[in-house]
């Protein structure tokens, strides 16, 4: 091979923000860990542990924003929108606890933080990989990645909302090709489940919010709120259930797909869709093809 030099201008590298550096030191101190644990020096507690802290840390509304660059334009899909199953209830089929899950799925409640701490109790000491192996293995509902790539090149900036949990969103995202996910976070403990789940704080009600005290709608508010330049202007969202109402009626444009409940009906401008193939129809122009 032969190597030549070349002038290629200048290159001006500025510190980033702290909070920007968060994933980066996350990934830095993993090498550590897994270097430290080749060579006999590190439990391998200490570095689940380690895996356990990167992923609570990438579950925050921090990390995301992290992420938007100057994007300024959101699509959030409710999870269940984009999967032909509901995450939970494959989980709970695979591992013998359906029964009980029917029982409280979709039960009403008056304390939705109670509610969600009772479902993720149903599987304490279910072992990480099986969390996992369902997010995997779950199919993906028909055009969804390809609208997905479509609202991208259109310049969206596309997140996954879930009131179910992080461990299996992220890995769904990853599948969709989406930008982030934000869901409560099941904890584990050595990769087995403990039984109790993190809410998401960006869901939660704050001091003379009405409404209930656990919502997905509070995202679009908080991703408004956020100072860096430019700013958030537009918001979507796609849900297909009662929780996701909401979500829509703060979007300021909002998708129903295929809704079981006249509920949905009610949100002013809402267009209903049978599925991923009439939402193609509404992605924008590319602005630079505009």
């Amino acid at each position: 091979a032969r190597i030549a030099e070349v002038d290629i201008g200048s290159l001006e590298h500025d510190s980033q923000p702290l909070p920007d550096l968060t994933l980066m030191a996350n990934e830095v101190s993993r090498v550590i860990y897994t270097r430290a644990r080749a060579a006999g020096r590190l439990h391998v507690e200490q570095v689940i542990a380690m895996y356990e802290s990167q992923r609570t840390a990438q579950a925050e509304l921090t990390y995301v924003l992290t992420r938007r660059r100057g994007r300024q334009r959101v699509l959030l899909l409710d999870m269940g929108t984009v999967t032909t199953s509901r995450y939970v209830i494959v989980l709970a089929c695979g591992t013998g606890r359906q029964a009980d899950l029917e029982k409280l799925i979709d039960a009403p409640s008056d304390d939705p933080m109670g509610h969600s701490e009772r479902i993720a109790a149903l599987f304490r000491f279910v072992h990480q990989r099986e969390f996992e192996r369902v997010a995997q293995g779950i199919p993906l509902k028909a055009g969804a990645i390809e609208f997905v790539n479509r609202m991208r090149r259109a310049d969206f900036m596309v997140g996954l909302v879930s009131d179910s949990w992080f461990v299996a969103a992220e890995i769904i995202r990853r599948r969709l090709f989406a930008d982030f996910a934000l869901a409560h976070t099941v904890q584990f403990d050595s990769e087995v489940c403990t039984g109790s789940v993190r809410i998401n704080e960006t869901f939660l009600a704050r001091e003379g919010d009405s409404g209930p005290a656990v919502c997905k709608s509070r995202v679009i508010r908080s991703l408004r709120e956020d100072s860096t330049a430019p700013r958030v202007a537009e918001c979507w969202a796609v849900g297909a259930k009662d929780n996701d109402l909401r979500l829509l009626q703060a979007a300021d444009r909002a998708f129903a797909m295929d809704p079981k409940s006249p509920v949905l009906a009610s949100v002013p401008g809402l267009t209903v869709v049978a599925g991923f193939d009439d939402l193609l129809a509404h992605v924008p122009v590319p602005r630079a093809a505009a």
